[in-house]
């Protein structure tokens, strides 16, 4: 998500960008404007020099080279600048800061040739003999007659200009940036203040929005501000008392509502519907758009409910019915009766219906455990009942006989006892999970499958099966160490009850972006298909024959379904018939 600026830095940094352009630019054009200046300043003054030092200049030509060197350095301090004397020919015949025989012939410089055709000549330029720019301004020379005779040259070092051009620049920026900083003390302040106006609109606006509705917002004395905020304080008036005969409805229109969590249908005598709530459109899958309306038969293609209704309409009491949507495999309670009006005139039928598949199916879940349950514990007590019976009629007497039904009997008393542990410890799995007290946290995983095992590998030699273990040394999940060890101990246990020798069992760990997978495999007979739905319902066997005499008790894989589902999780076996099998509880992280 962008990150939002303040409305403050909004309108300072654009405002600030644009007051340095503007800045910058007028700096920009008066440094320009001024060195413009300077330099017509100070090519007018040299050329107004020049003049006034041609008027009185002696006629030079009939002068030695020494005097006119001597003549040259007068004038130059006369006039602080640098004078040449230049002869007609562009020769130097005199200059008050070099030799003349050591210098080129000036001919062709911009302002000789500039003076040879006005009269007056001015040029800036780099002089490689002062080895600096230069402003030349250069006076023809002209006898009485008024043909030239040479030319007067006075220069000045561009850097005098430079200085006072600098000096002049650093007062202006000292200026512009103290205006600058004035400008941006201003606007801080001026943006504070609207931030603090908008501050207070926004934390009154928050105010209402948690339900605040009695608050008012202050009014600042800005005429803007104080009409909007005006605006708000009366639309919150507005909306307070809106909301509040709204609620008022509300409340009774919830009160009716949450007494009803059944679905309700009302029809009139002529089978159409005048209402139907939401539960009752969730039940037949009516789709969103209003029913109100429209024929019954049209609207719920259910052949029971409409005869239902139809036995209302022509009925005197109410009604009482269950009917079982097949396709959902759902069982509904109908309460019908007839709707009166005021004067006990009959204008149509209600029914009132409720979902009870839920009970239903922990009616026959009850019924099939008490069934298991009673087959379960009568095998092993008739077995004691009657090797009991037996040896109170005499077989006392035969020790080997005794002996073996003693054996019998304890066994038997063992496979109670186990099957009374199970059925204690799925209770207890139950039990917390309904309480929410389950303690989990985070623990190692590895140390867990170890310790099962090491419980499980003197059995596994015995029987020629090796046991494998995938798992990193460093995983870790949350979960409740105890019943994950007691979940791969009943996984284990079977696997070892059904596993081929060959290729063993394996128990790996595992862990995804969000999930925690731990699964047991083993290589044996596998299971077919059309059991796996029912495989972890308790007491359910495959081979019940088989699973007895191996001493199973029918509620191990129960347990370890129980044992994912307090985790959250769930567990899934994948088997094939001679391909052994797969179960895997699956956590999320």
């Amino acid at each position: 998500m962008m990150k939002r600026r303040s409305l403050l830095w909004k309108i300072i940094f654009p405002y600030l960008i644009f007051m340095s352009l503007v800045l910058v630019g007028v700096g920009w054009y008066g440094s320009h404007a001024l060195t413009r200046f300077f330099v017509q300043e100070t090519t007018q003054d040299l050329v107004i020099r020049t003049r006034l030092v041609v008027q009185n200049l002696p006629h030079f030509t009939n002068l030695t080279p020494r005097q006119r060197h001597e003549l040259c350095q007068v004038i130059s301090a006369e006039t602080t600048t640098r004078v040449t004397l230049i002869g007609r020919e562009g020769t130097v015949w005199g200059d008050s800061h070099e030799q003349p025989s050591a210098m080129d012939n000036h001919g062709d410089r911009p302002e000789i040739l500039a003076a040879r055709e006005n009269g007056v000549g001015t040029a800036i330029r780099y002089s490689f003999t002062r080895e600096l720019d230069m402003l030349y301004c250069a006076q023809a020379i002209q006898d009485s007659e008024g043909r030239p005779q040479g030319y007067l040259r006075l220069a000045v070092p561009m850097e005098n200009l430079a200085g006072a051009l600098s000096s002049t620049r650093n007062s202006l920026l000292l200026g512009g940036l103290a205006f600058f900083f004035v400008v941006v003390i201003f606007t801080i302040l001026i943006g504070q203040r609207i931030s603090r106006i908008l501050e207070n609109i926004t934390r009154g606006t928050q105010r209402w929005a948690r339900g605040n509705l009695e608050h008012r917002i202050w009014v600042p004395d800005e005429k803007e501000f104080g009409k909007l905020v005006q605006t708000l304080n009366a639309m919150a008036g507005e909306l307070e008392n809106s909301l509040s005969q709204i609620q008022r409805q509300h409340n009774q229109q919830r009160a009716i509502l949450t007494s009803m969590t059944e679905g309700v249908i009302a029809i009139n005598p002529e089978y159409e519907i005048l209402s139907v709530n939401e539960t009752a459109r969730r039940m037949f899958g009516l789709s969103q758009t209003d029913v109100v309306g429209k024929p019954l038969e049209s609207a719920i293609r259910n052949a029971q409910i409409q005869d239902f209704f139809h036995d209302i309409i022509h009925s005197q009491k109410p009604l009482e019915q269950e009917m079982v949507i097949l396709d959902q495999n759902r069982y509904l309670h109908m309460h019908g009766t007839p709707l009166l009006s005021d004067e006990s005139q009959r204008i149509g039928a209600l029914v009132v219906l409720n979902d009870i598949s839920q009970l239903k199916k922990l009616e026959t879940m009850r019924q099939d455990f008490v069934a298991n349950v009673s087959h379960e514990l009568k095998t092993p007590i008739t077995s004691i009942t009657g090797f009991i019976e037996t040896l109170k009629e005499g077989a006392l007497q035969d020790e080997t006989n005794a002996r073996r039904f003693l054996t019998i009997i304890s066994e038997q008393a063992e496979r109670l006892n186990t099957i009374i542990d199970d059925l204690l410890t799925l209770s207890s799995i139950e039990r917390e999970q309904d309480r929410h007290r389950l303690n989990i946290q985070a623990e190692r995983v590895r140390p867990v499958l170890e310790s099962v095992m090491a419980d499980y590998r003197h059995l596994a030699e015995s029987k020629g099966v090796p046991l494998r273990l995938k798992c990193p040394p460093g995983l870790t999940a949350v979960i409740n160490a105890d019943l994950i060890r007691q979940a791969v101990t009943n996984l284990l246990d079977n696997a070892l009850k059904y596993a081929g020798t060959e290729k063993g069992i394996e128990i790996s760990a595992e862990q995804s972006e969000d999930t925690f997978i731990l699964s047991v495999t083993d290589f044996g007979s596998g299971i077919p298909e059309a059991h796996h739905d029912r495989l972890f319902e308790r007491f359910y066997r495959v081979d019940k024959g088989r699973s007895r005499k191996l001493g199973g008790t029918g509620l191990g894989l129960a347990i370890v379904k129980h044992i994912a589902l307090a985790h959250h999780g769930q567990v899934f076996v994948e088997s094939q018939p001679e391909a052994g099998s797969r179960f895997t509880i699956q956590i999320p992280i």
